[in-house]
């Protein structure tokens, strides 16, 4: 039996000595395999559980004044916006700029959508430093995360208390980002008011079902209710098109719906159970949405009865049991 050549050395059994397992060439295998399937798992975009809670973070503010309607029923002021991020169309991010923008309005409950977290250093939302910047309860609604945190999602920001919220996955693709909803049930004029936000996607797939998903929720509250959000949907879409033409549904349309005209709009305001007053939009440099808003109140004025603390300005809301003075 001819004898193994000296140049290629040999283990017992005639195993050539870089395949035996004690080579280093196989620890090195073994570390890449094991650093690629960290990276691969850290780096996938997982969904984030359901979650429900009573209220939101409560930040303690002062009171306010609500305005009246001239039937004299106390008046919610309800907004969207797609914030982007706090990332502007001119490339700059600056959530102080952001909160300046959404401090305008003076919104009683705005949802908001593409809400980032803040990394590793921070641990924080921009939901949360809103909240704090504008005096606003809020809530972070994460739809995701990656690398062991959370990454982005929606949030909502309320200046009346929160009885209960809920938030639910949307079903997606495996190439999408995760979605979500929240349903949020607020306590205004000693009612409670059912609000469902969210942020659906474009893909022609997930958008029809997102789209049936949500208005097949709307329509299952119990009135009054609400519909807001980002919704990726113009005003052609089917589901949108039943929504406008539903019996029990209002919604304010005006002419000026976006900046590049009606046919463009996709952030929508559907009400049940609510009366609009008036409505409007703004865009700005610090996102590529513009906000929404609408004022609402009691659809049957007969049904509405003064509460005992209303003064001629208005009546006195907004401050939580905890509220201190700053």
């Amino acid at each position: 039996m001819p004898k193994p050549s000296a140049s290629l050395p040999f283990q017992r059994g005639g195993i050539p000595a870089f395949l035996s397992f004690s080579s280093p060439i196989w620890r090195w295998a073994i570390f890449a395999i094991v650093i690629w399937g960290l990276v691969e798992v850290g780096s996938y975009r997982w969904t984030t559980a359901p979650a429900e809670g009573k209220q939101f973070a409560i930040v303690p503010r002062e009171p306010k004044y609500q305005p009246l309607s001239a039937t004299r029923q106390p008046v919610l002021r309800l907004a969207t916006f797609n914030m982007h991020g706090a990332k502007g169309e001119d490339k700059v991010k600056s959530l102080a700029r952001t909160a300046e923008f959404v401090k305008k309005f003076q919104p009683d409950f705005l949802a908001l959508q593409e809400v980032h977290y803040n990394g590793w250093l921070e641990r924080s939302n921009q939901a949360e430093r809103l909240g704090w910047m504008l005096e606003y309860d809020w809530l972070f609604a994460p739809t995701s995360y990656r690398w062991g945190m959370l990454e982005f999602g929606n949030g909502v920001l309320s200046r009346y208390p929160v009885e209960q919220w809920l938030r639910r996955p949307l079903p997606v693709s495996s190439d999408r980002t995760p979605r979500n909803w929240v349903l949020s049930e607020i306590v205004f004029d000693s009612r409670r008011i059912r609000i469902l936000s969210t942020h659906l996607d474009t893909y022609d797939g997930d958008s029809l079902k997102h789209m049936a998903t949500a208005k097949a929720m709307f329509l299952e509250l119990e009135p009054p209710a609400v519909l807001l959000g980002d919704l990726n949907a113009r005003a052609d879409h089917p589901q949108i098109l039943a929504l406008c033409n539903h019996p029990e549904v209002r919604f304010t349309k005006e002419e000026d719906q976006s900046p590049n005209g009606p046919d463009w709009k996709i952030d929508w305001i559907f009400l049940r159970g609510l009366q609009p007053v008036q409505a409007g939009w703004e865009k700005s440099v610090v996102s590529d949405h513009p906000l929404y808003w609408v004022d609402v109140t009691w659809p049957d004025p007969e049904q509405y009865e003064p509460s005992p603390n209303e003064e001629s300005n208005g009546v006195q809301v907004g401050a939580n049991p905890t509220s201190k003075q700053r």
